[in-house]
């Protein structure tokens, strides 16, 4: 797994790419050199048995998925089993559509196959900070806290969940409204789906909502958020950051 200081990183490429000829074998070299303890999933059984060592376990560890049409379910799998990873899509190519499939299927980066080494360990450093940084916060009463620069939500029990981008927009939304609840229209405005029709818009805001719950259904927390009812969302518990 990991010892003190040193970040997992599992490093899995779809039978798809592998076909292309992409192996990802000098990144991971380049992972490697650079301090960081790698280790490659030849199927996705293994990925998945590594991931589910690795959330049991609690330490950190990034994955870095390399694929085509087959990642959003297997990065929604990943996020499923272990909430707190740090997760690096790499795609054959760059498309806006693909980039924000990924993000909302609960990838941390993303990137493409093209990638050198440079960006890829800018990246793989980035999400080790966070992983690593674990500071220690005072929770005496009821309230939620997010904490580590809001990409952490700490239950009142002092149990965390580590948030992906669109999550910690979100959740921030919530933080800073007087009464903790937000409409669809300002939420769908702080995750920038301005683009989309107004059906797409709300559908991708729901996806993101079912997911962040099931992050905390997967640890046995209930989080209190509620559905205002073709309106937005509203916190229903102390949160403050």
């Amino acid at each position: 797994m990991c010892v003190e200081g040193i970040t997992t990183v599992y490093w899995y490429v779809t039978q798809s790419l592998q076909k292309q000829g992409f192996t990802g074998a000098v990144l991971a070299k380049a992972l490697n050199d650079h301090g960081y303890n790698v280790q490659c999933a030849q199927g996705l059984t293994q990925l998945w048995q590594l991931a589910e060592a690795a959330a049991q376990m609690q330490q950190p560890c990034i994955f870095i998925v390399s694929g085509g049409a087959e990642l959003p379910a297997i990065t929604m799998r990943l996020r499923g089993i272990h909430s707190t990873a740090g997760i690096v899509a790499m795609l054959p190519e760059y498309s806006e559509a693909s980039f924000s499939q990924a993000f909302l299927c609960g990838v941390d980066n993303c990137t493409t196959t093209s990638a050198g080494s440079t960006l890829v360990l800018a990246m793989t450093n980035a999400l080790s900070r966070h992983l690593h940084f674990h500071p220690v916060v005072p929770n005496h009463d009821s309230s939620w806290l997010l904490v580590d620069e809001a990409w952490t939500l700490l239950s009142p029990a002092g149990e965390s969940v580590r948030l992906t981008t669109t999550e910690r927009a979100f959740m921030l939304a919530l933080a800073q409204s007087p009464d903790a609840k937000v409409s669809h229209q300002e939420l769908l405005s702080c995750l920038n789906y301005d683009n989309d029709v107004d059906s797409v818009r709300v559908n991708r805001l729901g996806v993101l909502v079912s997911r962040l719950r099931r992050k905390f259904e997967a640890k046995g927390m209930q989080l209190p958020l509620k559905s205002l009812h073709k309106w937005g969302y509203m916190f229903t518990a102390p949160l403050r950051y």
